[in-house]
């Protein structure tokens, strides 16, 4: 198992592959810790298309709950 940590600025949904993984944050404010298996991903942030870039296409390999994969989106001026 592997795992991904998406970045956001506020709660939104986490798509992998077009299927839904919860929210990127807890209802405390915390990063969600999301198991994804290993390979190639596309992650998208579900909500208002206000962030930046759409998607992101990554391959996850070699991470740990300690290590996670960070995947970054940025809120639009």
């Amino acid at each position: 198992m592997e795992y991904v940590v998406v970045e956001f600025g506020e709660p939104r949904e986490v798509m992998v592959d077009g299927a839904s993984q919860g929210k990127n944050r807890a209802d405390s404010g915390n990063y969600n810790l999301l198991p994804v298996t290993e390979g190639l991903h596309t992650i998208e942030l579900g909500g208002s298309q206000d962030f930046m870039p759409i998607s992101h296409t990554v391959v996850i390999g070699g991470t740990s709950q300690i290590n996670p994969l960070r995947v970054v989106f940025q809120k639009k001026a």
